[in-house]
């Protein structure tokens, strides 16, 4: 299944044309918000225009944006802002790059959606949470920072999946790093410290990740509930935790570790090293 979901993944990417030039070929707007433009109008413009779009942004855009269509990047031209809450709803393929999002409830809210962030900054989110992928969403992070937000980084609920690499860093959030929930899957690399509790899965919810590095959260590295499996896979380092490295709840959740290094404490019945 992960190596299957990986190569959709790196398909996606190409698609989409992510990390090449050909980002700048599709039909594209440029947006200052400085000047007063937002993104929503440039989204909205092209309405009648069913192939991909890109909205090139510079500046402060002080909006709400709502996206429910497919094909959508949204580019910051040398990092633009968003203070606000981007919203995804229905849609496959959006990109957001280079853009930093904060000061509302929620950063971002995204349903049944295809979505990859690259370069993308979440912070500052004080009431509630980060970013937000439900109801059978996929989600790609990388090379990007949710961190310094008031309770929890990112939630993963309700079948659906996350794929974080490339340095993504999660921290210093007040709550929880990353919590998983309602049969989703977390795979990938990330760095997540400096949380109360770095990563949660509940209900029947996979983690399985590699070379991440989860320390110095205030309570727990890692914790598992309601029948949620942990694997640790290469190079996962989970040390400097308060109380426990990884700690599963009831009896019918499970952690294997195969060559990790962990220096905090485990709790979990079913423990397979």
């Amino acid at each position: 299944m992960k190596f299957r979901y990986l190569l959709s993944l790196i398909a996606l990417s190409a698609s989409l044309g992510l990390y090449s030039s050909s980002l700048y070929s599709q039909r594209a707007s440029i947006v200052d918000c400085d000047r007063g433009g937002t993104i929503q109008a440039a989204i909205d413009k092209q309405v009648s225009h069913t192939g991909p779009i890109t909205v090139n942004v510079t500046g402060t855009c002080e909006e709400d944006i709502f996206v429910e269509r497919d094909r959508v990047t949204i580019n910051g031209v040398n990092t633009a802002t968003v203070v606000g809450s981007i919203e995804v709803n229905g849609s496959d393929q959006i990109v957001l790059q280079n853009i930093s999002i904060t000061g509302s409830q929620v950063g971002m809210k995204i349903n049944a959606s295809r979505v990859i962030l690259y370069r993308v900054t979440v912070s500052g989110i004080a009431d509630w949470t980060a970013i937000v992928a439900n109801e059978n969403s996929s989600l790609y992070i990388s090379e990007s920072s949710i961190s310094g937000n008031g309770q929890i980084g990112v939630f993963l609920g309700i079948n659906s999946s996350l794929n974080i690499s490339n340095g993504t860093e999660i921290s210093n959030n007040g709550t929880t790093g990353l919590a998983v929930y309602g049969s989703s899957i977390l795979y990938g690399e990330p760095t997540i410290q400096g949380n109360v509790t770095g990563i949660r899965a509940d209900l029947h919810s996979v983690i399985d990740i590699n070379n991440a590095d989860i320390s110095n959260n205030s309570w727990a590295g890692i914790v598992a509930a309601q029948d949620s499996a942990v694997k640790l896979s290469d190079g996962n380092t989970v040390s400097g935790n308060g109380s426990w490295g990884v700690l599963c709840e009831d009896a019918e959740s499970s952690f294997v570790n195969e060559s990790s290094v962990i220096a905090d404490p485990v709790s979990c019945t079913d423990f397979n090293q």
